[in-house]
């Protein structure tokens, strides 16, 4: 895996996969739910004059909110692409050594979820069913070819010291052939991604941008002036909070019952004023900004995404 690249390489241990995918999730969750009131320790807020914001969007569910970084994330059809190509490719190469071999891509996080759930609840259903509790993330099925299914630990076995030392490369021979610099890993990660220049598709990148794009929206005036009047709607009601990551962050120790009827007082709240459309539309605004200082490296990525998927379908195509 080359650095900063997300995803896509194969595994180096059985639980590489799950921790690339914990590595990833936490690029972007600094703006999310669990964890909001420590989005001001996540990014530099310096900034110059706040970027004007479009039209602000009407926001009924989270598949309404699209993001201008979207367009330089791999979708969840590409992710899933490339990691079953590259388990395939990993398996293929560990069969030529008479090793066995099984790629856990178990429970990889859907990109597009990890951006929508900054913003917290937009459905009266989500809210109604599980107030606070709405966001589960949504993992990808994958089963690349070769995996196999162990009922005692769920698909995770540990691996013998002969398979890490082929798939990382760490002998020279292994039953009389020399194996490659790097491993299997790198066999198949250098197939996946064979043409790119860079850092390739690399969600790691444009995660940091979405998320530093965020935490500066969540100090922009537009923002903290709708959160003072949020605030003020949750008192009437007899709660306190300075801003909704607050309320979230205190429904922790709550009942089920008392923190989804505080949540239906706080989704009452952001839909008077329409409160998650203009951060939407605010963090938008920032996004565009970020994009246009980054303009080379994300076109970078976004070429990237398009060679990666064709090398992985070729691999898959030809299994």
């Amino acid at each position: 895996m080359k650095p900063g690249r997300t995803g896509t390489a194969g595994t180096t241990a059985t639980a590489t996969a799950t921790a690339t995918a914990t590595t990833a999730s936490s690029a972007i969750v600094c703006g999310c739910l669990a964890v909001a009131v420590t989005v001001a320790g996540c990014s530099d807020r310096s900034t110059s004059k706040p970027p004007n914001i479009g039209a602000i969007p009407t926001i009924g569910s989270t598949a309404q909110i699209v993001l201008p970084l979207d367009a330089y994330l791999q979708s969840d059809d590409q992710y899933s692409a490339t990691l079953r190509a590259t388990g395939m490719l990993t398996v293929r190469c560990m069969t030529g050594f008479g090793l066995d071999y099984t790629p856990d891509f178990s429970r990889m996080p859907s990109w597009t979820d990890q951006g929508r759930a900054a913003f917290g609840f937009v459905d009266l259903q989500d809210v109604q069913r599980a107030g606070y509790r709405w966001y589960t993330p949504r993992y990808l099925d994958i089963d690349p070819p070769g995996a196999k299914t162990d009922a005692k630990t769920g698909g995770k076995t540990a691996l013998r010291p002969d398979q890490v030392s082929v798939l990382q490369g760490t002998v020279p021979t292994f039953a009389g052939k020399p194996v490659p610099p790097g491993g299997c890993n790198k066999v198949a990660d250098d197939a996946v991604h064979k043409g790119e220049s860079g850092n390739g598709a690399d969600n790691d990148f444009v995660a940091k941008l979405a998320n530093d794009a965020f935490v500066q929206s969540q100090s922009d005036k537009r923002i903290t002036d709708a959160f003072k009047t949020w605030s003020t709607c949750m008192k009437q009601a007899g709660y306190s909070f300075a801003k909704p990551a607050d309320a979230q962050n205190a429904s922790t120790g709550m009942s089920d019952k008392d923190q989804i009827t505080m949540a239906g007082v706080d989704f009452q709240c952001r839909q008077r004023q329409n409160l998650v459309g203009l951060e939407v539309a605010v963090d938008a605004a920032y996004q565009k900004a970020l994009i246009d200082k980054n303009a080379e490296a994300l076109a970078n990525v976004k070429q990237s995404i398009g060679i990666e998927l064709t090398n992985a379908m070729s691999a898959l195509g030809g299994a």
